[in-house]
């Protein structure tokens, strides 16, 4: 089973990743691929180029995407929506989802991390 990779988007702190890299995930920043000014769209589909989820705070936006790619029937890796919590909230809760699930689980998903409290 592979370990999730992680793409945090640019309302993420960067810390995150730090933390997750710590713990032996692969976590990557818009602000590392320089990708901060990019489109939503494009940084769902940058992520699904390296089969990494995404995840944002940024959730009506982020939900929106995700059902028109479904109706579309376009491909991509998990779209993971938080409300804005403390970087041990959101650590703990990734950690929890990414113990559950593999690289495999994660395709054309919509996941609230409020579900993995």
């Amino acid at each position: 089973m592979a370990k999730i990779k992680f793409y945090l988007n640019e309302n993420i702190p960067t810390v995150l990743a730090d933390a997750l890299k710590r713990r032996g995930y692969d976590a990557v920043t818009t602000q590392t691929h320089g990708k901060r000014q990019a489109a939503d769209i494009d940084q769902i589909l940058f992520a699904a180029s390296q089969n990494r989820a995404i995840l944002t705070f940024n959730t009506a936006h982020y939900v929106k995407l995700y059902i028109e790619l479904h109706k579309k029937h376009i491909n991509h890796s998990e779209i993971v929506v938080s409300e804005q919590l403390s970087i041990g909230e959101l650590l703990k809760r990734l950690l929890k989802l990414a113990s559950s699930l593999s690289t495999e689980d994660i395709k054309n998903r919509l996941e609230y991390l409020s579900n993995w409290e």
